[in-house]
Formats: C-alpha cells, structure tokens, sequence
C-alpha cells in the first residue's frame, strides 16, 4: 500500500518553542474563537477548536535531536530535515519485531487516513544499529516511504512510543506502543484523529 489565511498582519514572532506551544494551546486547549489566531510557525492565523488529544503532550517541548542518526548509508540526518513536515517517529532497538512491525502499521495508516493531506507527514524507523539486509528488503518492500534510520535520538519519555514532531522540529506528543489491534483499537482511532485536527488547524489558505 502506497502513502503515498486570507493573511492577517504578522504580530512579532517568536521563537519555534513558543509558536509549538501556542499551537498545543489552540488546537487540544483552548474553546472555540472566532476569527483567525496568530500561533504557529509557519502561517499567521489558524483556527481555534475546542478539542481534546488522544496522545501524551510532551511537556516541556524539546526538539528532536538527529546527530546521532545517520541513514543506511552513513550520511548524517540533519534537523532541517524535519522543517515543514511532522513526523513519526519510532525508535526500535537493534530489530524490528512483531511489536515494532505493528507500530509501523498503526503510523502508517495514520497517515493514510489523512487522504491528500498525507504528503504534510514522514514516518521514520529508528534501529540501533544497521539492520541485515534481509531485514531491510523486507521493511522496504513493505512500506516503501519508510524512512530508515539508525543511532538513537532522545526522547522525553518512554523509548518505546511513537513519538509525533512538528514541522519546526519539536516533540510534542507521543503514543504508547502497542503490540497488536486487540489493545489499540481506541488508540489507533486517536492516532488519527489528533493528526487531522494538527494538519487541519495549520492549513495554509
């Protein structure tokens, strides 16, 4: 399966912490306002809503440090990388079990529950070291817009989680992970719809 405002005058901007914050705020906090907020990084006014996450907040907010990931190749992964998409991401271990296989799955259909908003998000799979091949034809072949990556890159909580970074490139929520459908039924459902309620709220016009 293939994963395939009218703009208002611009209040001084703040750093890319502060603007995911305000975000967090508008879209899982705050009540229904009229009219357009300046809040986010990357456009000036977005809608407030009076909805509730499904996900853990990540609080404080940190970004995601990529220095130490490196792609199959070797090439180093830079944090401007993460800039103008969210992201998953999913930190493994050495292999990729039954529990990491069906964490890929729950991201993956996340993002193709979004329909044409599913270009705004890259999935990553993070493995300690490189895998066998065998290991990677088969994720590959499986999910062919599967990032691969390698090394680690700290989070705020658990290792493994699915972790959701914004497109400036911090962690702002993470998902317990799940080792088969029986356990995550609800879960997956918030999986989705946290991601729709972001990708809504930060549309630009």
């Amino acid at each position: 399966m293939s994963t395939a405002a009218p703009v208002h005058p611009a209040a001084p901007r703040s750093g890319p912490s502060r603007r995911s914050v305000w975000l967090l705020m508008i879209v899982f906090v705050l009540p229904v306002a009229g009219g357009w907020i300046a809040a986010t990084f990357f456009i000036d006014d977005i809608r407030a809503l009076g909805t509730t996450n499904h996900g853990r907040l990540v609080s404080p907010m940190q970004p995601l440090q990529t220095g130490d990931l490196r792609t199959l190749e070797g090439a180093a992964v830079a944090a401007a990388e993460l800039s103008g998409k969210w992201t998953y991401v999913y930190q493994a271990g050495a292999t990729c079990g039954p529990t990491c296989t069906y964490n890929l799955y729950r991201m993956r259909q996340s993002q193709l529950a979004q329909g044409p908003e599913q270009v705004r998000l890259q999935r990553w799979l993070v493995l300690a070291r490189r895998p066998p091949a065998e290991l990677v034809a088969e994720l590959q072949a499986a999910d062919p817009a599967l990032r691969l990556l390698t090394g680690s890159a700290p989070v705020p909580g658990p290792g493994d989680a699915v972790y959701l970074v914004d497109p400036a490139g911090m962690i702002m929520m993470s998902y317990a992970s799940r080792s088969g459908p029986d356990e995550d039924f609800a879960d997956a459902r918030g999986m989705i719809a946290d991601l729709r309620k972001l990708l809504r709220n930060t549309r630009t016009q």
